[in-house]
């Protein structure tokens, strides 16, 4: 991570946390998609009728 020095360690921690809490948003968001689009009961269906 690139951070300018004259910034501080608090502000390089606030990035930071910014960082992670949107990374944590897009994942919730991608996990919501993959849950509509892929349904864990179709999946499950799915292999236990190739099996």
């Amino acid at each position: 991570m690139i951070a300018h020095k004259f910034m501080g360690k608090d502000w390089e921690r606030r990035q930071r946390e910014i960082l992670v809490a949107k990374q944590k948003e897009k994942i919730a968001e991608l996990q919501k998609e993959i849950q509509t689009d892929f349904p864990l009961n179709k999946v499950n269906k799915k292999e236990s009728i190739e099996q």
